[in-house]
Formats: structure tokens, sequence, C-alpha cells
């Protein structure tokens, strides 16, 4: 994977595989949310797979370490 950090450091990943990634993740994320949830008339969210769910919060979690990784290469410039 991409942020496997057991990896051995070979080269530092660039801003395109960055932006590649969060692209994968966001499309992915999109897919579960409208095959996957709905909205209820009080504004609160039903998943119809748990399966589903758990995915749609990993990815979230994925999102949030590829932005850290693109602010973080960002500051550098």
């Amino acid at each position: 994977m991409l942020f496997d950090d057991s990896r051995p450091a070979k080269k530092p990943v660039t801003a395109w595989e960055l932006r590649e990634a969060l692209e994968s993740v966001n499309e992915r994320m999109e897919e579960l949310s409208r095959r996957h949830r709905g909205e209820v008339a009080a504004g609160g969210v039903v998943w119809d797979s748990e399966e589903a769910r758990k995915e749609y919060s990993e990815l979230k979690a994925v999102r949030r370490k590829v932005r850290a990784k693109q602010m973080e290469s960002a500051r550098m410039l």
C-alpha cells in the first residue's frame, strides 16, 4: 500500500501520488455512500450494510492520513 510504514524508505511520496490516492479514496467513499447510506427524516444517517459502514469509516481515516501528508509536503515547498 502507498502508506505502508513498514516498507523501506526508497523515495518520498510525490504530490501526484498523494493526489491520486486521495481521488481513489474519495471515489470509493462516494460509491459506498450512494449504494449503502440513506438519510432519515430527523437528519440522521442509516446504513443498510454494517460492512459498508465500517469500510467507509476506515477510508475516512486513510483520507485523513493522505491530507496530512499533503499538508506536510506543502509546508516543505
